[in-house]
């Protein structure tokens, strides 16, 4: 019964019609009811925040969103940097050394961070590490 066309035919009608007039209309009002998210005044932790990607988007969230930024990195040159760039640009940040890799060295961070700046609002994890066999 399963196999035969007609019935192959309907499901495919079905689910064109449900398309059209169920998910793509939501997906529609979905996007024209879309907002960003207000951040500001936040407290946001954001791991791999050195260089890269999590540099840049402390640095939006900082300076342009105005939110409270806390950068943790293996590389603290880097996170200071990172910090410097934003501070520079009228944004409020720290940052913190830590390998997050090592269970008490993250747990004693995130005590440090908890008692410095209470409850945090978002934690973004950024960072990463690649490695290329050659």
């Amino acid at each position: 019964m399963y196999n035969q066309w007609s019935f192959k035919m309907l499901n495919t009608i079905g689910l064109l019609v449900h398309l059209l007039l169920v998910d793509i209309p939501k997906d529609i009002k979905r996007w024209l009811t879309l907002r960003a998210k207000d951040v500001a005044g936040n407290i946001i932790v954001i791991t791999g925040g050195a260089s890269g990607l999590g540099s840049r988007m402390a640095q939006i969230l900082a300076i342009e969103k105005r939110a409270l930024l806390v950068i943790i990195d293996i590389d603290l040159d880097g996170a200071e940097k990172t910090v410097s760039s934003i501070v520079d640009g009228g944004g409020q940040a720290e940052a913190y050394q830590c390998d997050i890799r090592k269970a008490d060295e993250l747990e004693r961070t995130a005590q440090q961070i908890q008692q410095k700046y209470g409850q945090l609002t978002i934690n973004h994890e950024d960072s990463g590490l690649l490695l290329y066999n050659t």
